[in-house]
């Protein structure tokens, strides 16, 4: 797949780990032009989070709930707060609307700075972040944890199941054929893994360790593959959501519980 590189022969100035990160660079460079456009943007998470549904009840994957999830742009008040935001019922309210807020892209944005938001956000890694975030994401534990008898639980819910979870279930969407095995799907879903324990790793460093953002996005855009916008965009969180986005190791590959109960939960 590299257009720069062949690799029945590659360059000699370049080691393994190079060639391998030059390859996989080289492959992403190409396939960010397949892109969303700006005013499509939430519709298009809106279609993916159906296709992502249909697919799950076809291959009885999981249990969905039958509530829907609505997806709908952020209320301007909220905005600049988080990226997105799930709304549910109320720990006392029996039944209720969940819905997923999205941030439209600013208006304030420089066209460069969104062309390089939807590089970032392609029309295979969109497909991902929905399955993480929007459909199932978050929305099935959480509706989960509604429906579970316990005050407590409903009160204090297990946020590394409900921010971990959908981790396990990007993997065995692509395992099961989501997207018919197509690499590049499989490609953006590894770079969102590494992008989980790059977060883990720069929340400890920011915050602990003394470094700065100059270094903070050299690390993500260099060693995460990630854009220049995105990368400016995950400091506003390691910035304002100390802490809390390291809840998504726990079901992590390689943890004791990786896989454990994705059925049942």
């Amino acid at each position: 797949m590299d257009p720069k590189i062949n690799l029945d022969n590659p360059p000699p100035n370049l080691n393994e780990d190079q060639l391998i990160n030059t390859t996989v660079a080289h492959v992403l460079d190409k396939i960010k032009v397949e892109r969303v456009a700006k005013e499509d943007y939430i519709n298009r998470i809106k279609t993916s989070a159906e296709e992502i549904k249909n697919f799950i009840i076809q291959n009885e994957v999981i249990e969905l709930p039958e509530n829907n999830l609505d997806i709908v742009p952020m209320p301007h008040e909220f905005q600049g707060i988080t990226w997105t935001r799930l709304t549910s019922p109320g720990v006392y309210e029996g039944s209720g609307t969940f819905s997923l807020q999205i941030t439209p892209i600013p208006e304030d944005w420089e066209e460069d700075q969104t062309k390089s938001f939807f590089e970032e956000y392609n029309n295979f890694l969109i497909y991902l972040w929905t399955i993480r975030k929007a459909y199932p994401g978050q929305f099935v534990p959480l509706f989960y944890t509604r429906k579970n008898p316990s005050l407590v639980r409903n009160l204090y819910p297990n946020m590394p199941l409900i921010k971990g979870w959908p981790i396990i279930l990007e993997e065995e969407l692509i395992f099961k054929g989501f997207g018919n095995y197509d690499l590049r799907l499989r490609l953006n879903q590894l770079k969102l893994l590494l992008k989980a324990v790059i977060d883990f790793k720069l929340e400890l460093n920011i915050h602990q360790g003394g470094m700065t953002k100059e270094m903070a996005i050299a690390y993500m855009t260099r060693g995460g593959f990630q854009t220049q916008a995105e990368a400016e965009r995950k400091m506003e969180s390691h910035y304002s959501k100390a802490c809390r986005l390291r809840l998504h190791l726990y079901w992590f590959p390689g943890n004791p519980g990786h896989g454990k109960g994705i059925q049942k939960s």
